[in-house]
């Protein structure tokens, strides 16, 4: 398969292509006579692993430690184990934030909706006592 085709295949660009096999992400694509990148099933394969880790957040470091991870069977579960732990303690630390901000804009939608027309803006007033914070 040539880049082009890998880069439709998966709605990346040939330039993410290339720069996953700069960083050591995919092994390269082995070039045919007239110079051009062909790439074979465990190159698909790998992208597949790098487009499905990237859907669950995981950076492009984190993606390398994981593919390392899957090429030593040692490693395998104990690392994969402590990387997803981390990860997932992000997520929930994201998740928390996302609740707070979510009860904040909340608030002060209702503030607004409750202050009537001829008062001044309550969600620009909790801005700018929040800035001076």
């Amino acid at each position: 398969m040539k880049i082009g085709q890998l880069s439709a295949q998966f709605g990346v660009s040939t330039h993410t292509i290339r720069y996953y096999e700069k960083i050591g992400l995919l092994a390269g694509g082995r070039r045919d006579s007239s110079g051009h990148r062909i790439y074979d099933d465990s190159d698909v394969e790998t992208l597949m692993f790098v487009r499905r880790a990237q859907t669950m957040n995981f950076s492009l470091n984190e993606i390398q430690k994981l593919l390392d991870i899957a090429s030593d069977r040692e490693l395998d579960k104990p690392a994969a184990r402590e990387l997803v732990t981390e990860k997932l303690d992000e997520v929930n630390n994201s998740l928390a934030q996302l609740s707070q901000l979510r009860k904040e804009l909340s608030n002060m939608l209702t503030s607004c909706q409750e202050s009537g027309s001829d008062s001044t803006c309550p969600i620009i007033e909790n801005l700018r006592d929040t800035e001076s914070q």
